[in-house]
C-alpha cells in the first residue's frame, strides 16, 4: 500500500510539473513596469523547467522621484523595516518574484559586512540609511524562495541609490553571471579589435537616409535575452548608473546635484546613441541578440540605479548624437579617463572618423591617469566639465566634433509619435497596435477618421504600461484624454474590414521647430524630414515678429505636399494646396513673436478619405525668416 501511495504521489507530481511547464511556455506577459520582454535561450531540459520568462520591475515611481524619496519610509509599516546605521548614504529598494512580478513582503534584506538587515513591507519595499560608500554583498531571503546574493554599490554620487532585487523559486542566485568590476579594461589597437566593428563605424555619405529612430533591440544578461520595445529609457536607467559609478572615490566631491545631473545627461545621450548604433552594426547577430551586458557593449545590470540617473535619462528621452552633414548616427565611444587629452579613432584603430578626433580634456578628474581606449567621450572629463558648469550638450559637442544633439523618433514601425497621423487597415480579427511615448503630462487629442471608400465604426482603446485602460473611443472624430508621462499602447479595431487614420497631437509634446535670427537677417532651419506618415504637425514659436517662409522640397522621392498653418486656437491662417499642379508647396506668412503656431505638412489629399495604398508624404520642410 505504501509503495502504491508513493507511486501515485510521484505520478501526480510529474503531472503537476508538466502542467506548470505547459502554462509557463505559453504565457504571454506584458510587463507592468517597463515593457521589457525576456526569452530563455538555455537548452537543457532542467533549465527549461526553470521558467521561460523573467520580469524586471522598478523600485521607484514618479512620485518617489518627484519628492526625492522623502516619503518613502512613510510607506514602510514597521520600524524593523527601516534602519539607520549612522552617517552615510540612503538606499531604497524593492524585492519581487522575477517570474510573476509579485512584490514580496517580509523578505529579509541584509548587508553582512555591516550587520544591517531589514524586512520588506506589504509592498515589498525597504529602506536603509547611513551606509558608507563602497561595494557590498547584499543577501535577500524569503520563505518559499531561493536565497539570492547581489554585489551592489552604495554611492556618494548624489541622489538616492535604488535597488530592484528579484527572487526566484528555481534559482539560487540572480546575480552570479554578471560580476561588475571597476578596474576598467584599457583597450589598445590590438586587444580591442575583437570588440569593435571598425569597418561599420563610418557610414557612407551616399547611403540611403532614414529618419533617425530608436530601434527595437535585444540585450543578453544572465543567459537570458531582454527585448526592449519603444522606450529604451528602461534599459538606460540600468546602464548609466553603472557607467558613471565610482563608489569608493571622492571624484565627484563638491559637485551639486545640478552639476551631477548634467554629467549624467551626457552619459545618457552617449549611451543611447551607442546602443542604437551597435544595434544596427550587430556583432552578436549570430547569437540571436544585439548587445551583451559587458564592457564590449555597455554594462547593463537591472538591479541598481540612482534617482539622479533616472532623472537624467528621462530629461534626455529620445535624444541622440547625430552627424547632420553626412546623415549618419554617431558611434559614441566613451571610456573612463584620458590623462588630459583624448585620442582619435585613426590613432587607435587606423581609420578616419570625422567626429572622433583628439580633443583636449582639461577637466579630467584624474588628470594623471589613463584608463580606457581613449576614443570619444572621457567620462571623468565629462564630469569635470559638468563640475565647471558646462551643459550636457556642450559636453557632448566637445567630445564628438561636428555633431548635433537631436530628437530621434521612437523605435519602430509600430510606434506612433505625437504630431503624426498614420493610415492602416483594421478588422474584427485584425487589430492594429501602436506604442506611443508621452514625454510630458498633458491633454492629448486622438483623431480617428475614414481612410478609404468603406465606412466603419472603429474603436480606440488606450492602455498604460501596467495594462490598465486609460480611455476608449468608438466612431470617427476627436477625443481628448489627460495622460501622464510614460508609454502607452493604442489598440484600434473595427467590426468590419476598413481603412482608418489615427492622429495624435498635444501642445506640450508636439515637436517644435526653432528659427533664430542670424547676422544676415535670415536663417534656414535644419532639415526636418517627414516620412512614413500621411501628415506631421510641428509647433513653431517665432522669436521675432515678421514674415516667415515655409517651403517643402524633395527628400527621397517625389511627393505632392500640402502645408497648413494654424494659430493656437486652431484657426487656419495659411494653406498651400495647389491640387496637384506641382509637387511642393510654398507659403509666406506674417507671424507674431512668442506666439504658438502649428505647421501641418501632409500628402496631397491627406485630410480626405483616401485608399490605404496611397503613398505617404516624403519631403523636407524648411522655415526661414524673410528680410
Amino acid at each position: 500500500m505504501e509503495k502504491k501511495r508513493f507511486l501515485c504521489t510521484r505520478i501526480l507530481s510529474v503531472l503537476l510539473l508538466c502542467t506548470m511547464l505547459v502554462i509557463s511556455l505559453h504565457m504571454e506577459i506584458v510587463f507592468a513596469s517597463d515593457k521589457v520582454y525576456k526569452k530563455e535561450i538555455k537548452a537543457s531540459v532542467e533549465e527549461e523547467l526553470e521558467e521561460n520568462v523573467r520580469i524586471v520591475k522598478h523600485a521607484f515611481d514618479q512620485d518617489d522621484l518627484a519628492n526625492n524619496f522623502e516619503d518613502y519610509s512613510l510607506n514602510v509599516c514597521d520600524d524593523i523595516m527601516f534602519q539607520t546605521m549612522g552617517e552615510g548614504n540612503k538606499i531604497v529598494g524593492l524585492v519581487y518574484d522575477e517570474n510573476t512580478g509579485e512584490n514580496l513582503s517580509e523578505a529579509k534584506v541584509s548587508f553582512p559586512a555591516t550587520n544591517g538587515e531589514v524586512l520588506t513591507d506589504v509592498k515589498g519595499r525597504f529602506e536603509f540609511a547611513g551606509i558608507p560608500s563602497g561595494m557590498y554583498q547584499v543577501v535577500v531571503e524569503c520563505e518559499g524562495y531561493c536565497t539570492a546574493t547581489f554585489n551592489l554599490p552604495v554611492s556618494n554620487n548624489g541622489g538616492v541609490d535604488i535597488y530592484s532585487l528579484p527572487l526566484s523559486r528555481y534559482y539560487s542566485s540572480s546575480d552570479n553571471h554578471e560580476n561588475f568590476s571597476f578596474d576598467y579594461i584599457s583597450y589598445d589597437s590590438n586587444n580591442s579589435l575583437e570588440n569593435i566593428d571598425i569597418k561599420e563605424t563610418e557610414y557612407p555619405a551616399a547611403a540611403s537616409y532614414t529618419t533617425p529612430s530608436l530601434y527595437n533591440f535585444t540585450v543578453m544578461y544572465n543567459n537570458y535575452i531582454y527585448e526592449f520595445a519603444s522606450n529604451m529609457d528602461e534599459y538606460l536607467y540600468y546602464v548609466v548608473s553603472w557607467e558613471v559609478l565610482i563608489p569608493t572615490d571622492d571624484l565627484y566631491k563638491g559637485m551639486t546635484n545640478s552639476q551631477l545631473l548634467e554629467g549624467y545627461k551626457a552619459q545618457a545621450v552617449a549611451a543611447r546613441t551607442y546602443a542604437t548604433t551597435r544595434a544596427t552594426n550587430n556583432k552578436h547577430a549570430a547569437n540571436g541578440y544585439n548587445l551583451c551586458s559587458k564592457e564590449c557593449c555597455q554594462f547593463y545590470k537591472p538591479t541598481y540605479t540612482n534617482s539622479l540617473v533616472v532623472q537624467a535619462v528621462d530629461a534626455t528621452t529620445n535624444k541622440l548624437v547625430y552627424d547632420i552633414t553626412k546623415d549618419r548616427r554617431c558611434d559614441t565611444f566613451f571610456f573612463r579617463t584620458c590623462k588630459g587629452k583624448t585620442k582619435s579613432f585613426n590613432e587607435v584603430w587606423g581609420s578616419n572618423v570625422s567626429y572622433l578626433v583628439s580633443v583636449a580634456c582639461p577637466y579630467d578628474l584624474r588628470i594623471n591617469t589613463f584608463d580606457g581606449h581613449g576614443v570619444g567621450m572621457c567620462q571623468d572629463g565629462a564630469m569635470g566639465y559638468a563640475k565647471n558648469n558646462y551643459s550636457y550638450t556642450n559636453i557632448l559637442l566637445h567630445y564628438y566634433t561636428g555633431t548635433k544633439v537631436i530628437n530621434a523618433n521612437v523605435c519602430n514601425a509600430n510606434a506612433l509619435i505625437v504630431g503624426e497621423t498614420k493610415r492602416f487597415s483594421v478588422s474584427k480579427s485584425n487589430k492594429k497596435e501602436y506604442y506611443i511615448y508621452m514625454n510630458n503630462k498633458g491633454n492629448y487629442e486622438f483623431n480617428l477618421s475614414q481612410a478609404g471608400s468603406i465606412t466603419c465604426t472603429p474603436t480606440l482603446i488606450i492602455y498604460d504600461s501596467k495594462g490598465y485602460t486609460m480611455g476608449t473611443h468608438t466612431g470617427y472624430g476627436k477625443i481628448s484624454f489627460s495622460l501622464s508621462k510614460g508609454e502607452y499602447k493604442l489598440v484600434v479595431s473595427s467590426s468590419i474590414s476598413a481603412d482608418v487614420k489615427l492622429g495624435v497631437k498635444c501642445n506640450v509634446d508636439t515637436p517644435q521647430i526653432y528659427v533664430n535670427d542670424s547676422n544676415e537677417g535670415t536663417y534656414r532651419t535644419n532639415d526636418y524630414y517627414i516620412s512614413g506618415v500621411i501628415s506631421k504637425i510641428y509647433k513653431f514659436i517665432p522669436e521675432t515678429t515678421g514674415v516667415y517662409n515655409f517651403t517643402t522640397s524633395m527628400f527621397k522621392s517625389d511627393s505632392d505636399t500640402v502645408i497648413v498653418v494654424t494659430d493656437d486656437t486652431g484657426r487656419v491662417i495659411g494653406k498651400n494646396d495647389d491640387n496637384g499642379s506641382s509637387s511642393y508647396s510654398y507659403l509666406s506668412l506674417n507671424l507674431s513673436a512668442n506666439k504658438e503656431y502649428y505647421v501641418t505638412v501632409g500628402k496631397y489629399g491627406f485630410d480626405e478619405a483616401h485608399d490605404i495604398n496611397v503613398t505617404n508624404v516624403d519631403c523636407k520642410l524648411h522655415i526661414s525668416k524673410g528680410k
